[in-house]
């Protein structure tokens, strides 16, 4: 099963952002068969280091779209937003940048150029394509069709590769890779553990557990969340994202609602807050308890215990 993978994997060829087939990528199996429910989860990556954004890059007419202003940020860039002319100015190192939404047309240094397709509004962000924004500012991108990853190269130093430890199953390590998170101050980094299910549906399953805690450019921290069956054939999968709100000892995370970026084996409509509890000067967390808000039906919250160990990453 893992040979199939990685000969289909290996076979990908980094030419462009554009759309891979259904059959080319597919992290997790069913009966043998790589698949996924919903697309591959799309990650953003600028010099090696994951970025955080609160909407998610996605693929539109074959190209890839991100979120302009969290990008720019973690590339160095300065953003403007002139919402009557409807016009992104980019700055970085004596470049200037001109985009207009709906345009295909942009301006580099007031030399006109020509966009694969123009950029446009999703949830009060701007998407523009990444291809055009990034080489405007010099950088080079590419396509990492095995992490389903954009990789952006500004020519400053690269990020160090997580060390993956190797309690880690073999087959969720890229997924650590992919959502890795450098430890830069407290309750920033990357855990990892196990808990089990204890709420009425699937009482007693045991699921890994990985969380990742960014800190955007704007000061607010955002979490990725991952979910992992460790029981269920061809294993059940959720990614999704969520807010943080630091405490004195901790933090809590408040998952978006339906904020899935991923899943594989079902998606259900609750969302629920987690609430973790430094330990070891800061390095490892306690989840003492989590609130989850409706499962399978009308939105009551139920609060269960927990006391789960995480270690943390790096």
């Amino acid at each position: 099963m893992k040979g199939l993978r990685n000969l289909l994997l290996g076979a990908v060829v980094a030419v462009g952002l554009t759309a891979l087939p259904a059959f080319a990528y597919g992290p997790f199996y069913a009966d043998d068969v790589m698949t996924y429910e919903n697309g591959a989860p799309l990650t953003v990556h600028v010099d090696g280091s994951y970025v955080a954004t609160d909407v998610q890059p996605e693929i539109v007419s074959g190209r890839t779209f991100l979120p302009m202003r969290a990008v720019a940020e973690a590339m160095d860039a300065s953003v403007s937003w002139d919402g009557s002319k409807k016009l992104i100015s980019v700055f970085k190192n004596g470049t200037e940048a001109y985009f207009y939404l709906g345009w295909q047309t942009y301006y580099v240094n007031g030399q006109a150029k020509t966009a694969s397709v123009a950029p446009y509004i999703k949830d009060g962000r701007t998407m523009l394509p990444i291809r055009d924004f990034a080489q405007a500012l010099g950088s080079q991108v590419n396509w990492d069709g095995r992490n389903a990853s954009v990789d952006i190269y500004t020519g400053g130093p690269l990020a160090t590769p997580p060390t993956i430890p190797s309690d880690i199953p073999s087959d969720m390590r890229w997924l650590v890779e992919k959502y890795y998170v450098a430890p830069t101050e407290q309750g920033v980094g990357t855990w990892y553990g196990e808990f089990i299910w204890d709420f009425p549906v699937e009482s007693g399953t045991k699921y890994y557990n990985y969380f990742f805690v960014s800190k955007m450019a704007n000061g607010q921290k955002h979490a990725v969340i991952i979910d992992v069956s460790a029981e269920y054939p061809g294993r059940s999968v959720w990614i999704r994202t969520g807010n943080i709100t630091d405490a004195s000892d901790g933090f809590t995370i408040t998952e978006n609602e339906r904020g899935f970026v991923y899943y594989y084996g079902g998606i259900w409509d609750n969302s629920g807050i987690r609430a973790y509890h430094l330990q070891n000067s800061g390095k490892d967390l306690l989840l003492t308890g989590y609130t989850t808000y409706g499962y399978g039906g009308p939105p009551t919250p139920m609060y269960y215990e927990h006391n789960d160990f995480y270690k943390r990453i790096g």
